[in-house]
Parts: structure tokens; C-alpha cells; sequence
């Protein structure tokens, strides 16, 4: 019954630290390296990605839990819900804030390569129509 108690409340510390580090030290550097990070609005991005996914999971996860407190199928004590749920609805939210980023990404990869291949088909272009110039 002791060791209960102190390993939750290791866990949440725990997960605090490692909540407050994902979304404040974002672009910090790692132990070792020699380059200084860069502070680009990349970056806060990802951290308003974060904010938001955690923001909706935690507002539809508090919304849940009051329809089913009104309609008597289920009540959560505040310590309770402060202790077990919110770290989970944290953590999904990061998933989705995670989610997000990483389709964003994949979009702007994609549309650099479509440039990319864009400017290449340019530049054949002109070398042919160069080339056929030249013949004449």
C-alpha cells in the first residue's frame, strides 16, 4: 500500500518532465553536439501542434467524462481524474499533436519532390530545344 502511491507519483513527475521537455525544448540540441539549434518558426509549429492535440484530447476527454457524470453511468473523483486520466488524454493528445506534424511534413516532402521534379523536366527541356538550335 506505500509503494503504490510513491511509484504514481514517481510516474506522474515523470511524465511532467517529459511532457514540459516535449513542448519547451523542442529544438534543443543534443548531448555532444556542436551545433546550436536553430529557433525557426518550424519549430513552434511543432509545438502548437502539440498544444493543440493535447488541448482537443483533453476538452472532448472532460466533456466525455461530464456527459456520463450527468447521465449517471459513470463518476470520477477529481484526484482521481487528475491523477489517472489526464496523463493518458496528455499523452493521446501528443499522438494526435504527433499525428498532425507528421502529415504536414509528408505534405510539404511531397511538394518540394513534385518542384524538384518540375524544374528538372524545365531544364531538359531547355537543353533539347537548345540542342535542336543548334543542329539547324
Amino acid at each position: 500500500m506505500v509503494l503504490l502511491p510513491f511509484t504514481i507519483a514517481i510516474c506522474l513527475l515523470q511524465h511532467v518532465y517529459y511532457t514540459i521537455s516535449a513542448l519547451i525544448y523542442v529544438d534543443a540540441c543534443t548531448v555532444g553536439s556542436n551545433k546550436a539549434p536553430k529557433n525557426t518558426k518550424k519549430n513552434w509549429l511543432v509545438r502548437g501542434l502539440l498544444v493543440c492535440g493535447i488541448l482537443a484530447s483533453l476538452s472532448f476527454g472532460y466533456g466525455a467524462f461530464q456527459i456520463l457524470d450527468m447521465m449517471d453511468l459513470a463518476h470520477v473523483k477529481q484526484i482521481e481524474y487528475l491523477v489517472i486520466v489526464v496523463p493518458v488524454q496528455i499523452n493521446l493528445g501528443m499522438l494526435m499533436g504527433s499525428g498532425m506534424q507528421y502529415k504536414m511534413e509528408k505534405r510539404l516532402a511531397a511538394r518540394v519532390q513534385r518542384e524538384l521534379q518540375a524544374a528538372k523536366a524545365d531544364v531538359s527541356v531547355g537543353v533539347d530545344e537548345k540542342e535542336a538550335l543548334l543542329e539547324v
